[in-house]
């Protein structure tokens, strides 16, 4: 028996001795397999058929996820699918997952149905040759290609930038083919094109010019935008902390918390805004050096089957992306933790200043102004503090990392994110709402009392903190508005909204996910203008604010010339205003004038002919002709005109004084034209 149980114990011990050996080979296979270079360079394979098919899977994972960043090009990755025989190629075939824009669509007719690519693309490139070399095979057509004598319109055209990739295979330039892929701008279709080498370092294809024109309008539109946006809140963030440090009347507790939200609101101005304008410049103009040289392990093909004994290492051209390669990480982290310091400091210092409005106004007798604004001091540089704490979280936890997050946004992503966001934000936030809601409803329940029991001078106060309170009502309505957006858009990304997701290209909803990829863009630029609108609401609701920034700006302006400027500016205005009228005023007198001379010509005609009339009948009559004088007798020596002449010299000075008139207008022209559009207008109310 014993014997029976040393045998069993024997065979026992061998057993597990066999597993424990072969399951330490299968953990050596799998740690070999994992560590395969999966890089991929024409005419060489990663390893066996195990191998192969493991590197098919990590390059579809890695180009479902880098695709939407340039960090992976469509081209190679059909090209590796294909010659590596992986199973994901006849998938791709039947049911393409990137095909959102020609270019892409182009791409997998390439690599799919060869023969229809070249029937469809061949009159479209064979327009691009001479004639002499039209009638050519494919291959020699794509052979004869040079970018170089193409101009941007033919190079945009997806046959010609899949016939330069063909060329580019032909003449052993792997790696010298890129694609620009801008999939998430604002108010724009997804972007999607190739080009060759040389024409992408000279410039003459990248994203911008990939995009239509009608996304280019809607970008620089975006970038006026928010130029004009950074300045508007530099400028009014600027007059909020210059007039609190003027005016030491408006210095309370709740000054020194609009002090804090000013200098939290300068950032948003001075850094996040005009990042936001270099991100999304980064995205639409990157640099030219999208890909660096790198080796990678292969083994050569040899009759159609892999030398293992053969391994080499192969320099090749791999694409980093535009993205990934030209914003460093040190520039996401500097703006993202000036991004979420900014967020962090308006929401806590909205949530204190609330806390305190609600302490004067339920214990109104007990509420010292100086010892308020003291506490106030002290929680404010508290919450600096805690707001860099906060910030600095994602430089030293990977999992909540900074990264773009909603289209030129820099900030904390990824699902831990999520735990800090509710205790920076969210939390305060909702303390926020509760006291503001609790300030307003014991106001209005103690408002008659107060109104009875108190003296003339405590009322003022007590008036005084209730119009504080109102406007701190105000301004969390605002911030509230301006954040819910956000909100809304961050939950649904972390949700992963269906069908929105460019990092889920399978599921993906091309019309949605650029929808929701401008509702983003929305939301952020709602979210940073609330650094705009406290300057506004303080000019509202204060009168001594609003006397204060005039004095201010006064003052500024005195000091710059501006108000010299201005008054030398009216001055003349002025004067060239009374020039004119003196002007209009001896235009009319002029016609006046003119009218008379008129009269008076026509009059004297009139007296010319009666009076020859008179002196021809005093002639046919008798016994006067000879020896009465008459008045043609006393006037013998003075020749009287005809009508003719009367007429003659009405019209000459007529033209005399008009003549005399224009000299002077001539020389008022000299000395200054206005004149002349206003002796236009008078000519043409005459002639009417």
């Amino acid at each position: 028996m014993l014997a029976g149980f040393r045998s069993s114990l024997l065979i026992a011990v061998a057993i597990f001795l066999i597993c424990m050996v072969s399951t330490s080979h299968g953990q050596d296979t799998l740690q070999s397999i994992a560590e395969v270079d999966c890089g991929f360079a024409p005419g060489y394979l990663p390893g066996n058929r195990a191998y192969q098919l493991y590197c098919c899977n990590i390059s579809e994972d890695w180009m479902m996820f880098q695709w939407r960043n340039g960090a992976s090009y469509l081209t190679t990755y059909m090209l590796m699918l294909k010659s590596w025989q992986c199973p994901q190629f006849a998938n791709e075939c039947r049911n393409p997952t990137f095909d959102f824009n020609p270019f892409a669509k182009t791409v997998y007719l390439y690599f799919c149905n060869q023969i229809e690519f070249e029937s469809s693309c061949r009159s479209e490139v064979s327009r691009l040759l001479p004639q002499s070399v039209s009638s050519l095979t494919w291959q020699a057509m794509v052979g004869q290609l040079d970018s170089s004598r193409l101009n941007t319109e033919q190079l945009l055209r997806p046959c010609t930038q899949l016939a330069l990739f063909e060329k580019e295979r032909s003449d052993d330039k792997f790696g010298k083919y890129h694609e620009a892929v801008a999939p998430n701008l604002p108010f724009c279709e997804l972007n999607w094109c190739g080009t060759d080498d040389a024409s992408y370092r000279n410039g003459v294809i990248d994203i911008w010019n990939c995009l239509s024109a009608r996304c280019r309008a809607n970008i620089v539109i975006i970038f006026i935008g928010l130029i004009i946006l950074s300045i508007a809140i530099i400028t009014a963030n600027v007059t909020v902390i210059g007039v609190f440090r003027r005016n030491k009347k408006l210095r309370n507790s709740q000054s020194v918390y609009k002090l804090s939200l000013a200098c939290a609101d300068l950032i948003v101005g001075v850094i996040v805004v005009p990042t936001c304008i270099s991100t999304l410049g980064v995205l639409v103009w990157p640099s030219v050096e999208a890909a660096v040289d790198t080796k990678v392990i292969g083994f050569p093909l040899v009759n159609g089957s892999i030398n293992v004994n053969a391994s080499t290492n192969i320099s090749i051209r791999k694409q980093t992306g535009d993205f990934v390669k030209h914003i460093s990480y040190s520039y996401i982290d500097f703006v993202g933790f000036f991004t979420l310091t900014s967020f962090v400091v308006s929401v806590y210092t909205l949530m204190v200043a609330s806390i305190d409005r609600f302490r004067a106004v339920f214990k109104p007798l007990k509420y010292n102004q100086h010892e308020a604004e003291k506490l106030a001091r002290i929680l404010c540089v508290v919450i600096w503090v805690v707001a860099f704490l906060f910030a600095s979280l994602p430089l030293f936890v990977p999992q909540v990392e900074y990264n773009l997050v909603a289209s030129v946004l820099i900030s904390s992503a990824g699902q831990e994110a999520v735990i800090m966001y509710a205790l920076a934000l969210f939390i305060p936030f909702l303390l926020v709402w509760t006291s503001t809601v609790a300030t307003y409803m014991m106001a209005k329940q103690h408002a008659r009392v107060r109104r009875h029991i108190s003296s003339r001078s405590r009322r003022r106060n007590e008036n005084l903190e209730a119009r504080l309170a109102k406007t701190l009502t105000i301004m969390v309505g605002v911030f509230t508005a301006c954040l819910l957006p956000s909100i809304v858009v961050l939950a649904a990304s972390f949700s992963g909204l269906p069908k929105t997701q460019f990092s889920q290209p399978r599921q993906l909803d091309l019309t949605s996910a650029l929808v929701f990829a401008s509702s983003e863009f929305v939301a952020v630029v709602i979210l940073v203008s609330n650094s705009l609108w406290n300057v506004f609401i303080y000019n509202t609701r204060n009168k001594d604010f609003r006397g204060e920034v005039h004095d201010m700006y006064s003052e500024l302006a005195a000091k710059m010339g501006i108000t010299q400027c201005l008054g030398y500016i009216r001055k003349n205005f002025h004067s060239t205003r009374s020039r004119l009228n003196q002007l209009r005023r001896e235009s009319t007198q002029f016609n006046a004038q003119s009218t008379k001379v008129s009269g008076i010509s026509s009059n004297k005609s009139r007296l010319t002919s009666a009076s020859t009339e008179t002196e021809s009948k005093s002639k046919s009559s008798k016994g006067f002709s000879e020896n009465v004088p008459t008045t043609s007798d006393v006037n013998s020596n003075t020749k009287l005109p005809t009508n003719n002449e009367s007429a003659q010299l009405s019209d000459k000075s007529e033209s005399a004084m008009a003549d005399s008139v224009f000299d002077s207008y001539v020389i008022d022209v000299n000395a200054d034209r206005l004149f002349v559009s206003t002796m236009e207008g008078i000519a043409e109310e005459n002639e009417v």
